[in-house]
């Protein structure tokens, strides 16, 4: 130690004050509780599976996000800045008003993540609330900044404390405000419970954000099939199609290596029995497709998570022998319930939409001199009068869209067609070979029932 015998002074609000004096009134800063302002507030804390429910992180802590050894996520809209509180507190600030800067920096080069402000202790308060904005702007696009730690420092009266990292922070950016809808759907019947897929939770909303931004690094490269322009991942119309591209394509066949009370491929997942977790572990199971519906009530999901501008809608598009034998393509909704009563049913003590040809499908004829039953339904690939073919494949009741508008551009995205972006239903049944009549049958072969078609009503392509 040197200059011990010299007085050494500052000029402060008060006059000339020795400074070793000054010094000795803080002697320790410490961070209590960090805060983001900014956050959304509305995830759940339900990370280990897809279920809806759970309780808000804000709703811990006291609506903190961090205190020593506990750090919650926050989410936030794109291209905002983020706010945060930060609170300290001061050991030794026993002697007037003192004036401090602080300063919280993250590991890399993120000015979103950067913040410096002033703050104003005095001796009456041990702790200090400072409220900082970040020196820039959140990026624009959807994505996670996982795992920040940002470096704390606070000057005070010139001298500066290092007050260690708060984090890890797990923060979400998404598109706009999460959609937590989850309010019962009103229909003929009375009120239904809200569809499964809806809610934020911690599982849900960084899966969605995480997919999002997966798929949207690769959309700059393909062009779009309407504009022949590359597709632009800041459209939601591009988000939209983006998601249901997430899925290669549907099944209305079970595969093995999916577990059973996850209810492949048609993921209702309704009963206390099973997940309760709608369509949402499709994450998990991608490659092994799903039901058309599935997949929309998924992509629907999503896009409430991330939340995404436009109106998503859950159609069945599909035709009747006799509307226009079958030449006509027909719509029901099945989110939000289409208002027909006609057009539901109740299974397992639920209402559930009969959209499509599951409402009328049904006819009594004479093949032979014999009367048969006979199905109505569309078949997914070319077949042929008196084809044998095993239940479970080929034929379908309707194919569910994503009934996606924005801008005033409605689009209909087919749940496991990728490359579909069909501007009306006349496009969608398209995907279609055509209309048949099928009736039930023993194969001479094997005696196994098998599907046969009957009459080949109409053809689309």
């Amino acid at each position: 130690m040197t200059d011990q015998g010299k007085l050494r002074v500052m000029r402060t609000a008060r006059g000339l004050t020795h400074r070793n004096a000054l010094r000795k009134k803080v002697q320790r800063v410490t961070i209590e509780r960090l805060t983001f302002l900014s956050d959304h507030g509305l995830i759940a804390d339900n990370l280990t599976d897809w279920r809806p429910g759970g309780t808000l992180y804000t709703a811990q802590m006291g609506g903190a996000h961090w205190t020593p050894g506990q750090s919650l996520p926050a989410s936030f809209t794109k291209r905002t800045t983020v706010t945060v509180a930060v609170e300290l507190r001061i050991e030794g600030a026993d002697v007037g008003p003192l004036e401090g800067t602080l300063h919280g920096k993250p590991s890399g080069d993120e000015p979103f993540l950067e913040f410096e402000g002033n703050f104003l202790i005095g001796a009456a308060v041990p702790t200090t609330r400072v409220e900082l904005t970040a020196k820039g702007a959140l990026p624009d696009e959807v994505a996670d900044c996982l795992a920040r730690s940002l470096r704390w420092t606070a000057t005070i009266g010139g001298q500066t404390f290092d007050l260690g990292a708060t984090g890890p922070h797990d923060l979400f950016v998404t598109f706009d405000t999460p959609v937590p809808a989850g309010v019962p759907l009103h229909t003929p019947f009375g009120p239904e419970p809200a569809p499964l897929e809806d809610g934020i939770t911690h599982k849900r909303l960084a899966a969605a954000v995480r997919i999002t931004r997966e798929m949207a690094l690769q959309a700059p490269r393909a062009d779009d099939p309407d504009t022949g322009e590359p597709m632009d991942p800041h459209d939601p119309h591009v988000i939209a199609r983006i998601l249901i591209a997430t899925v290669p394509g549907y099944t209305i066949e079970p595969d093995a290596s999916v577990p059973a009370e996850l209810g492949h491929p048609h993921y209702y997942n309704e009963t206390p029995g099973m997940a309760q977790a709608g369509a949402w572990p499709i994450v998990d199971f991608r490659a092994q497709r799903a039901e058309c519906q599935a997949i929309v009530r998924y992509v629907r999901g999503m896009l409430l998570q991330i939340g995404c501008p436009g109106e998503a809608r859950m159609a069945v598009v599909y035709a009747h022998a006799d509307v226009d034998q079958g030449k006509t393509a027909l719509e029901d909704s099945l989110l939000p319930p289409d208002p027909d009563a006609s057009k539901y049913r109740f299974m397992a003590g639920r209402m559930r939409v009969a959209g499509g040809l599951n409402r009328n499908q049904m006819r009594s004829h004479l093949i032979d001199g014999a009367p048969v039953v006979q199905l109505l339904a569309l078949a997914d690939r070319e077949v042929a009068v008196g084809e044998l073919i095993p239940p479970g494949s080929v034929f379908n009741s309707y194919e569910a869209c994503l009934k996606f508008t924005h801008g005033g551009t409605t689009r209909y995205l087919g749940g496991g067609v990728p490359e579909g972006n069909f501007k009306e239903p006349a496009d969608v049944i398209k995907v279609f070979y055509g209309l048949v009549w099928l009736s039930q049958i023993r194969s001479p072969e094997t005696g196994a029932i098998m599907n046969r078609v009957d009459e080949i009503v109409c053809t689309y392509r």
